[in-house]
């Protein structure tokens, strides 16, 4: 999502203008809204105005032409939030988001939950946690890997989560993938670290290779929020110095 000038906006913020299409479908489209931190976005493409590469963007004033683009940050975000959504988004913001995991569960638990959050908002999975982690036996990834079709009706209709099938069948297929890393490299953090660094495009293509669903924005999320790229909070974010003390 981060590629070639695409950015996330907030989609009340953005005026109709035949130089902003929707990546998804190639044409304005005000109802086509993708999940991103903390607010309900789109995604849109400017055909005539070169983006600087930010990331983490919660909303966006665009105007057509070559007006000047504005960002809020998730950090920012946190800052000028109501009570109600600092309650959902701080615990996360202040003390998960962009740290290091080490724990291999742990780890696996933050691919499933971004994968999950793909076409959502992050807030719907942040409420969801605790019933993912419920239903998909704590993330314990030999357990998951086990998952049968028993197992996957009972996903499908449990209400607490996503049912999607197709998120579902990925978790299934990524615990097992991560249980042959695991074979190969001792864990699945071994592995990131062999892996690292690298670009996001070269990350992606990894992922891909190796992962279902992991496409560049749940890719680029899961690596940022776990440490491995940068961007995940403000240069003066007091989040982001406690980070840089612990690596």
């Amino acid at each position: 999502m981060f590629f070639c000038g695409v950015v996330s906006v907030f989609i009340d913020d953005v005026p109709q203008s035949p130089d902003l299409a929707c990546v998804g479908c190639g044409t304005w489209n005000r109802t086509k809204i993708h999940g991103f931190k903390g607010r309900c976005t789109t995604i849109i493409r400017s055909r005539n105005v070169t983006l600087k590469y930010l990331k983490n963007p919660v909303f966006s004033r665009v105007a057509s032409g070559n007006d000047i683009l504005s960002f809020m940050s998730y950090c920012s975000f946190i800052r000028t939030a109501s009570e109600e959504k600092k309650a959902i988004h701080k615990n996360y913001h202040d003390n998960q988001y962009g740290f290091p995991i080490h724990d291999d569960n742990e780890l696996f638990a933050r691919l499933i939950l971004e994968i999950n959050q793909a076409g959502l908002s992050w807030e719907t999975i942040l409420k969801k946690e605790k019933n993912f982690r419920k239903a998909y036996s704590g993330f314990d990834i030999k357990k998951v890997a086990k998952y049968n079709a028993k197992d996957k009706k009972r996903l499908m209709n449990d209400v607490g989560i996503i049912r999607n099938r197709l998120k579902i069948d990925a978790a299934i297929t990524n615990a097992q993938t991560i249980i042959k890393i695991q074979k190969e490299f001792g864990s699945f953090k071994a592995w990131l670290d062999s892996q690292h660094p690298k670009s996001i495009r070269e990350w992606v293509k990894i992922f891909k290779k190796n992962f279902r669903f992991t496409g560049g924005e749940i890719v680029n999320e899961f690596l940022m929020s776990v440490g491995y790229l940068e961007g995940a909070h403000d240069e003066d974010c007091p989040v982001k110095h406690k980070i840089s003390r612990m690596v």
